[in-house]
């Protein structure tokens, strides 16, 4: 009894509760934060006490049980025998707000109550609520043969309740690879796994398992992998040189195409563990993988950069018709070739007009474009803007450099800014708040389907945007003023696409204003909370963020639109018609005059 009446005081005092009780009847309501304490010491010295009471033992369990994942056997010791033989760790993890311990009622049942936020499924993927909602755990208690009260009943699926907190700083956030359709780009799959400091070896084994096992769930219909029928012979790790050695069964006798993906998908996912792991070798059968592109050094993901999924631009080069991002400071010297990445900049628009960054004009006022999208090659541009018959808004259509636009077959009231579709050449598209349009390059139009729950029957989309690697899409949905964030995957079949299966992204925001892919992983969000202000946030694209992180460096203020590119800065639209970043107004390459503008948009 004083053992597990100390170990709990250690604790509870933290989230600022009551002592626990020890004797039936319990009237107390009980508040456990598991998330504030040391989880390790908490998991040795929490045991039940003797002549525990039922909630007593409930509010024990809830102490021990988010360490299960890693040693049940604290959890364990406040259930009943069967139960705890019953019992297997591991099935999910809820993540939820802080547990309300309940009364006891006349047949020894005790409610614990929170608000579950999302799920970590048993292969470590996540899976946010489509609207965090207050969930009732009911716990049966019996008394077992030494006349000790015991969970009879634990959570239904195995399941391990730890607050938001616990599972930030406990999990690690981890990132598995997989192919798009046409094989030529990996796309990320994040998974979270239990911390594991006293064997990390076991890490490098874990996520090359996970890349033989396959997507998660809701990634599965939309990627493919080239390991599939792959056997992994060895997985050995050069504690120092930090290389990791993978030799697999049978590559050499697969196509080309095979053969570079799965070592694109090994290289990609071991090259984000960069802290401990600085090269991968992979051989087949043990010999080098028939791949005269790659030498047999060891490999990261910089060489393979042709499979990133957030490459800007496309090509190793920039090309004749890319615009020239910013005016040389160099007055004389030789001429040396430009890094292509540095003509990745935002373009607006202004007086009708498409400019970049360095004032450059890149399509003329003539055709009074009030939005733009660029192709991530940086080739082609698309702006919205009246039909040439006076029938609405179309979609015109262009070469970066031509200055001459073609007026697409696309008719609507409204068009939300397009987004470059990779995989087909086309630009994307909302018409009228309901439809998505995807405009080919010679005008044509093509119908995109919203699977059910996409968009319900009163709400309209406000914002549309593909990620670059092109499985997934961003969109805004609901009434206007009160839209909300969420993730559908682009389910491309034989002769049509199928947006489906959508994901909450920030339940923090309910009015949602725009929404920018900064890389595969993570977006950048601006919109407003139920106070009303106007923030700007980055949110993970697996709907993990229950506490998103402010963009630091960046008011808000008065922003209507904001764009973001990877290891580029923000660019936010302001309602006085400048264009601001990092805080200051964007200025003109002299310095002297702000940047005027609206629609800041990366290529993508």
């Amino acid at each position: 009894m004083r053992r597990y009446v100390l170990a709990a005081a250690a604790v509870l005092p933290l989230a600022g509760c009551a002592s626990v009780p020890t004797h039936s009847p319990a009237h107390l309501v009980q508040t456990i934060d598991p998330a504030q304490r040391d989880a390790d010491r908490v998991q040795a010295r929490v045991q039940p006490g003797a002549d525990a009471s039922q909630t007593a033992i409930v509010s024990g369990y809830l102490l021990a049980m988010p360490t299960a994942q890693r040693d049940a056997s604290s959890a364990r010791l406040f259930m009943t025998a069967r139960a705890a033989r019953a019992w297997h760790v591991g099935e999910q993890v809820v993540v939820g707000s802080v547990p309300q311990v309940g009364v006891v009622d006349k047949t020894n049942q005790v409610p614990v109550t929170f608000v579950r936020y999302g799920t970590v499924g048993s292969d470590g993927s996540y899976q946010p609520e489509p609207k965090p909602q207050q969930t009732t755990w009911k716990f049966k208690l019996v008394k077992n043969a030494d006349g000790q009260w015991r969970i009879d009943k634990p959570p239904p699926g195995g399941g391990v309740l730890v607050s938001p907190a616990f599972f930030h700083s406990s999990y690690q956030r981890r990132t598995v690879y997989f192919l798009d359709p046409s094989m030529g780009r990996v796309v990320p799959d994040v998974r979270y796994l239990p911390n594991d400091p006293e064997h990390p070896e076991h890490l490098v084994t874990r996520m090359v398992g996970m890349l033989t096992q396959g997507p998660s769930d809701w990634l599965l219909p939309v990627v493919t992998s080239a390991l599939n029928t792959v056997t992994v012979n060895r997985v050995e790790t050069d504690p120092v040189q930090h290389v990791v050695r993978i030799d697999v069964a049978g590559l050499n006798g697969q196509v080309n195409e095979n053969r570079e993906g799965a070592v694109a998908q090994l290289v990609w996912t071991l090259g984000s563990l960069s802290a401990s792991v600085f090269g991968v070798k992979v051989t087949t059968d043990g010999q080098p993988v028939d791949l005269p592109e790659l030498d047999t050094t060891p490999l990261t993901p910089a060489d393979m950069l042709s499979f990133d999924p957030d490459a800007l631009p496309d090509t190793s080069t920039s090309g004749p018709d890319a615009p020239d991002p910013e005016p040389s400071d160099r007055t004389s010297g030789p001429s040396r070739p430009r890094d292509p990445r540095t003509a990745v900049q935002p373009y607006y628009v202004r007086d009708g007009g498409v400019f970049a960054l360095g004032g450059k004009a890149v399509v003329d006022g003539r055709y009074d474009l009030s939005a733009v999208g660029v192709s991530t090659d940086l080739a082609r541009v698309a702006g919205v803007g009246p039909a040439p018959d006076g029938r609405g808004q179309t979609l015109w259509l262009g070469k970066i450099g031509d200055g001459r636009l073609l007026a697409s077959k696309l008719r609507a009231s409204t068009l939300t800014r397009p987004t470059w579709d990779r995989a087909t050449s086309s630009f994307w598209t909302v018409a009228n708040g309901r439809f998505v349009e995807r405009v080919s390059l010679d005008g044509r139009v093509h119908h995109i389907s919203l699977g059910a729950g996409v968009l319900g029957p009163r709400a309209s989309i406000g914002v549309l945007r593909l990620a670059r690697e092109g499985t997934r899409v961003a969109y805004t949905s609901g009434e206007p003023g009160n839209r909300r964030l969420y993730v559908a995957r682009v389910h491309s079949g034989a002769d049509s696409i199928v947006l489906e299966k959508p994901i909450p992204i920030v339940s923090v925001l309910v009015d949602v204003r725009d929404a920018a892919w900064e890389q595969s992983t993570e977006l950048v969000v601006l919109g407003a909370g139920e106070d009303g202000e106007l923030v700007a946030l980055r949110a993970y694209s697996d709907g993990s963020s229950t506490d998103p992180a402010h963009l630091p460096r960046l008011d808000p203020s008065g922003a209507t639109s904001i764009t973001a590119a990877p290891d580029k800065p923000e660019v936010v639209g302001v309602a006085d018609g400048t264009l601001s970043t990092n805080q200051t107004t964007w200025g003109n390459p002299d310095k002297k005059d702000p940047v005027r503008g609206a629609a800041p948009a990366y290529p993508g």
